[in-house]
């Protein structure tokens, strides 16, 4: 999907949108596996805030980040006195795009920057380290959601640290855990109920595995809103790569194996496994649509903020 031209415009006025100050350049270092990435993104705190302020981690999904979804929402947090930083994690690895290969980079990865960023972020002078929470849209939204759970925490990072929040926004929901310990942290999944890109069914599942372990979490489906409701346009992807029939249930071993036909797909330590492309190819369907649902763009966001003040502002 091409970003639109608009979002050039709103690129050069979003250092002087009302409440928030200029975007600072925020770098940190994230490693996995030993291999050590130089990461970035745009932290934006409310103007005039004194003393330290919550902040949300924001992270984008398979087309990248856009000027109308993650500054969009930066720009609402900072009016209610959150700040934001919207990761990149796709131009320090030379990726413009998923979409039509999600092979490019998963959510494991992604996670590990956002942890990264989460104990990077947590030493800035201007941000309240216990309350920072993190937020992510479909490929993002992946990462929002595991990143809630201990068993997949401790394969990214050794930090005590955690998030304080958790609003995995039409996240993709593939791999369902056997008996999930969370971190502790409020975890609010908001879906569309026509999403044919991601889908419901999946993250039902999650949900249910989540919730018999804990009562901080929450589901919202939107009625008639489809995959990216926040956009600008409808919008058709006829190559996109889609996985919401792979679901993925969690072994005694602690790997995860395809419901369908039985296959291994990943390792207990979520690295492939040998027939992970035969999984993949058996249940990966091809083509996409979503975009634009007004009344759900505008209602999302009013819950988002509310789940927000409710569980991340001091009181």
């Amino acid at each position: 999907m091409k970003r639109p031209a608009l979002s050039i415009l709103a690129a050069v006025l979003l250092s002087t949108m009302p409440g928030t100050a200029a975007a600072e350049t925020f770098n940190f270092d994230a490693t996995l596996l030993g291999k050590t990435t130089r990461m970035s993104g745009d932290l934006l705190l409310p103007e005039g805030a004194s003393g330290k302020v919550p902040v949300m981690i924001l992270v984008h999904g398979s087309g990248g980040k856009h000027q109308y979804r993650e500054y969009r929402y930066a720009k609402a947090l900072n009016k209610i006195g959150v700040g934001a930083l919207v990761t990149d994690h796709f131009s320090p690895r030379g990726i413009k795009s998923t979409v039509e290969d999600q092979s490019k980079i998963n959510w494991v990865i992604m996670m590990s920057d956002a942890y990264a960023a989460l104990n990077a972020l947590a030493k800035h002078p201007k941000v309240n380290g216990e309350r920072i929470g993190i937020a992510g849209f479909s490929l993002g939204g992946i990462v929002a959601l595991y990143s809630s759970m201990n068993r997949f925490k401790v394969l990214v990072s050794r930090s005590p640290r955690q998030f304080a929040l958790h609003i995995p926004v039409y996240p993709g929901c593939n791999i369902v855990p056997g008996k999930p310990t969370q971190t502790g942290a409020p975890v609010a999944i908001l879906l569309g109920g026509a999403d044919d890109y991601t889908g419901v069914s999946g993250c039902m599942k999650v949900y249910s595995a989540i919730r018999a372990g804990t009562a901080a979490v929450s589901v919202k489906i939107y009625p008639g809103a489809g995959h990216g409701w926040d956009g600008v346009s409808a919008w058709k992807s006829p190559k996109a790569q889609v996985f919401r029939k792979c679901i993925l249930k969690e072994a005694a071993d602690g790997s995860f194996v395809d419901t369908k036909s039985g296959l291994k797909a990943y390792e207990k330590t979520m690295r492939p496994a040998a027939d992970l492309t035969k999984v993949a190819m058996g249940c990966m369907k091809i083509g996409a649509t979503g975009g634009l649902h007004a009344p759900t763009k505008a209602q999302s966001l009013r819950d988002f903020l509310g789940i927000v003040r409710a569980n991340l502002m001091v009181k």
